[in-house]
């Protein structure tokens, strides 16, 4: 393992910001960041970048001495730029999680604000380094890394420690452990008071989570061809809690599966509650960790969510009595009925979902490995759940909160928020003030979601299209139609045509005859009515004028911003080149940190007082560089771009 760099830097200009963590919230402001990374940008090495990254430590504030942020520099795998990261070490707040092998805390990045996960560990075992290598690999694989980074200290008593930091996506919900359970943090996060009691979530949610954690195991064994190990419902983290979005995490145990699997593959890795009967065999009778010993804790995960009883509670509660004992119980099917009775058998509920659901959980908990799904038995199962979600009734007077994140995801698999008590549309309100207000618009906007879900899949299942064809019939109902001029509205028009002459006069006429007006007969107040008309209201053309000067503006900002990237020659394309070893790593970094900044500023052209924000950031940057004569002459023309480019994007502002 090569031992990356460890260095101190001298105390720079004092940080009058509060230390806070929280997304696009930085730790430091910007001339602290800025004079941080400058320091840095000196006395970077290429070779140490390429191999295992660099730790700092940072004082930024001379009167402070005990205030240090730590600042990992780092390649990232995807797009081969230098990123730079910092936290603090003896913030507890930082802190995710530990174990035994080390623990997680949270980084920022210094340019954009954006969180990352970063997983420390030392050292220890003979099989270390080669865990920690699977572990990234698999994250690479996954496009989850987001850098590595190693440093090598030595303690006061002598001993010499390797520290690795493996930087990765942060997904702030917590994990579903979280979302299932009552947490009592005064309790030991060992013992059963912990989880203190199992949260009431509606089924149709129940149905959702499901899917959600089908397809995180699926998108492993399908498009990775990964068996992850150790699944359990507390390595589903949710990315996204106003959406509900998971994602599956800890791959350290995770292998490739296939024909080169190895002696080593067998061992047990699991955790308690968790582990499929096979893996508890002796080791020269168990077979080599497949699918299918995924698919068993995944129908435990899937029997916990569904149930109402406290199975972590119950699991800690056999743990202890198992360590007082000193011996290792395994926990058998029969258990399981025990633990969670509702799911396999005893509830009262007779719906649709619920037999669905539990007959799944059946199928995957077979004893036999041979018995349980295979990977596309699984695809299917996931379809007929789907198709039930989709066929829960739409409530037209409920607005759909997923729209955005099907977007993203091109999935319909979120369940809607409810932001109003549901009505039924039969029933007239006596209280007008009661009723909610419910538009075409918002009407129609719930219909095509749901529409453009059922028609991708129809595309796979030709059953739904019956259901697409009901759904447009629906819409082209709730489309109001061009109406024609009302017969009474057309007498009125009638009438002031034959009865006014002033309809006959030209423009220059009409003060004159204005002024001769004297009586209030219907006659004249008609001709009033034609000669002054009502303020109309203005079409939507002339209310959009302010919304389109502002678009333009947006647009000719992005197009600013799209040139500049293109200047930096750090995209994804150009950075993978093989020439890019050659630039030196103050220059790379200086380009990577301008990419970096102005991809960021483009993805809030839309916010307008954070895109000015950001852009004043990003001049600032430029403007704090000390270049000189000896810095290479591209450097110097770039750094000159985004200057002019900066002012004229907030003069356009």
């Amino acid at each position: 393992m090569n031992k990356g760099p460890h260095h101190k830097i001298p105390h720079l200009k004092k940080d009058k910001s509060k230390i806070k963590t929280k997304a696009n919230i930085f730790l430091a402001d910007d001339d602290t960041r800025n004079a941080i990374m400058l320091s840095i940008l000196s006395q970077l090495d290429n070779q140490s970048l390429e191999e295992s990254g660099s730790l700092f430590e940072v004082a930024p504030n001379p009167n402070q001495p005990a205030l240090i942020y730590n600042v990992l520099v780092t390649i990232s795998p995807q797009t081969k730029e230098i990123e730079f990261h910092m936290y603090n070490p003896v913030d507890p707040s930082n802190q995710l999680g530990e174990g035994a092998q080390g623990k997680v805390i949270v980084a920022q990045n210094m340019v954009t604000g954006n969180l990352v996960a970063v997983k420390i560990q030392s050292a220890n075992g003979m099989t270390f380094e080669e865990d920690l290598m699977r572990e990234r690999r698999n994250l690479q694989i996954t496009k989850k890394l987001v850098g590595i980074a190693s440093n090598f200290r030595v303690e006061a008593d002598g001993s010499e420690w390797q520290d690795e930091y493996t930087l990765m996506q942060y997904c702030a919900g917590g994990n579903l452990n979280h979302y299932l359970y009552e947490i009592d943090k005064s309790k030991d996060k060992e013992s059963p008071e912990y989880f203190a009691a199992k949260k009431t979530i509606d089924i149709r949610k129940k149905l959702h989570i499901v899917i959600l954690v089908l397809k995180q195991v699926i998108e492993l064994h399908d498009k990775y061809e990964l068996a992850h190990r150790d699944i359990k419902t507390d390595n589903f983290v949710i990315s996204d809690l106003s959406n509900l979005i998971l994602n599956l995490i800890d791959l350290g145990s995770a292998i490739q599966y296939g024909p080169n699997m190895k002696e080593s593959d067998k061992t047990n890795v699991g955790t308690f509650g968790y582990v499929a009967p096979e893996i508890l065999e002796p080791i020269s009778t168990r077979p080599y960790y497949n699918f299918a010993c995924d698919y068993w804790a995944l129908g435990v995960v899937i029997a916990e969510i569904l149930t109402s009883a406290n199975y972590q509670a119950e699991l800690r509660k056999m743990m202890l009595a198992a360590k007082s004992k000193d011996t290792l119980v395994d926990l058998k099917l029969v258990e399981l009925h025990k633990m969670m009775p509702d799911v396999f058998g005893s509830s009262t509920d007779n719906t649709v979902v619920w037999k669905e659901l539990t007959s799944l959980v059946t199928i995957l908990l077979q004893e036999q490995a041979e018995m349980r799904p295979s990977l596309e038995g699984l695809k299917d199962m996931r379809a007929r759940l789907y198709k039930l979600y989709l066929e829960q009734p739409l409530d037209v007077n409920v607005a759909f909160e997923h729209y955005k994140a099907m977007k993203r995801q091109h999935t319909l698999a979120t369940l809607p928020r409810l932001t109003r008590e549901p009505v039924s549309l039969g029933k007239k309100h006596k209280d007008k003030k009661e009723k909610p207000k419910l538009s075409r618009s918002t009407t129609l906007k719930t219909i095509d979601s749901v529409m453009q879900g059922r028609s991708k899949l129809s595309e796979d299942d030709p059953s739904l299209q019956e259901e697409v064809d009901k759904l447009e019939a629906l819409k082209s109902s709730k489309v109001r139609k061009k109406r024609s001029v009302s017969t009474g509205h057309k007498k009125r028009l009638d009438k002031m045509v034959s009865s006014s002459v002033v309809l006959e006069k030209t423009p220059e006429d009409i003060p004159t005859e204005m002024k001769d007006i004297t009586t209030s007969s219907d006659e004249d107040i008609i001709s009033k009515r034609i000669i002054k008309p009502k303020r109309r209201k203005k079409t939507n053309q002339e209310n959009s004028t302010n919304t389109n000067a502002l678009k333009g503006s947006q647009l000719e900002n992005e197009q600013v911003l799209s040139i500049l990237l293109e200047k930096f020659a750090l995209t994804e394309e150009s950075s993978s080149s093989p020439t890019d070893s050659v630039v030196p790593a103050r220059e790379r970094a200086l380009l990577s940190v301008f990419s970096q900044k102005a991809r960021h500023v483009r993805g809030l052209s839309g916010d307008v007082s954070g895109f000015q924000t950001e852009l004043e950031s990003l001049q600032k940057m430029a403007e704090s560089l000390s270049l000189t004569s000896s810095d290479n002459s591209t450097i110097i023309e770039k750094v000159t771009d985004v200057k002019k480019s900066c002012q004229r994007m907030l003069k356009n502002n």
